[in-house]
């Protein structure tokens, strides 16, 4: 996928990523954590792109 930057007038390449915020939690108590990038693609059956085509298709829909 490819964007324009308004600010620097450049076109650039978007690499796609995926970052999962996780609460962790068992009889003891909880913690919280962050998964990124192929160990938080492991969690979903999905690739990053996968999910950023996804969601970017939902906030489009809503604006219409």
């Amino acid at each position: 996928m490819q964007i324009h930057c308004m600010n620097c007038n450049q076109h650039k390449m978007l690499i796609p990523r995926c970052r999962f915020d996780v609460n962790l939690e068992d009889s003891s108590g909880s913690t919280t954590g962050m998964i990124m990038n192929k160990e938080g693609e492991k969690l979903l059956p999905l690739t990053a792109e996968q999910i950023y085509e996804r969601t970017s298709t939902k906030v489009y829909v809503l604006a219409k």
